[in-house]
């Protein structure tokens, strides 16, 4: 959204929260040229906009994140959705929002197997248990830090204190590994939330 806010882009909303059926029709009706969302939601497009009958043949360009792309999405998303530059995102929304990014440039098996490396101003280590840096190439809790880092969760000092280090870098709760060249690959969750 501030991406398309500070360079006059349109964004289209086609509905409250995903709807294939709708975001299709919008795709087609306003001939969108870009397209973001999480795997689940582009494969959610792959598999219904033949049998809608939809036209998506103005896409360009997507973000995807929330999860790691497979190969066999992106090879889908370049040669059915004409998507060429898909690009794989990592943050969270603490941290306004994004911290990794893949680029046009980057292999595919950097674009199927990472989240990129840091963006612009970001700062990202990887720390034990005990909140010690690990070597490159050791897997730990991704910890991060940003321009955009919010100042704390509202009236819960207590949730502020636990999630933040002393240096301010954020615990983000993942477990990574950032490799010699930069690029963070995640590999699980520190305790994962069940929402049935």
């Amino acid at each position: 959204n501030i991406a398309c806010v500070s360079n006059y882009s349109t964004m289209i909303y086609p509905s409250s929260s995903f709807n294939t059926e709708k975001s299709l029709k919008a795709i087609e009706h306003y001939k969108a040229t870009s397209l973001l969302g999480v795997p689940t939601m582009f494969i959610e497009i792959l598999n219904k906009y033949k049998s809608e009958g939809r036209k998506v043949n103005s896409l360009k360009k997507g973000i995807m994140a929330g999860s790691v792309c497979p190969e066999y999405l992106m090879n889908r998303v370049a040669n059915e959705l004409h998507i060429k530059d898909l690009s794989i995102c990592y943050g969270m929304t603490e941290l306004s929002p994004i911290t990794h990014q893949t680029l046009p440039s980057d292999s595919l098996l950097h674009k199927t197997t990472t989240v990129g490396r840091n963006i612009p101003y970001t700062i990202t280590k990887i720390v034990d248990d005990e909140g010690n840096i690990v070597p490159r190439g050791k897997e730990g809790e991704v910890c991060s830090n940003s321009f955009g880092k919010m100042i704390g969760y509202y009236k819960d000092e207590e949730a502020t204190k636990n999630t933040f280090d002393s240096y301010g870098f954020m615990k983000t709760g993942d477990y990574g590994i950032i490799d010699n060249d930069g690029y963070l690959t995640i590999i699980g969750r520190k305790k994962d939330t069940i929402i049935r």
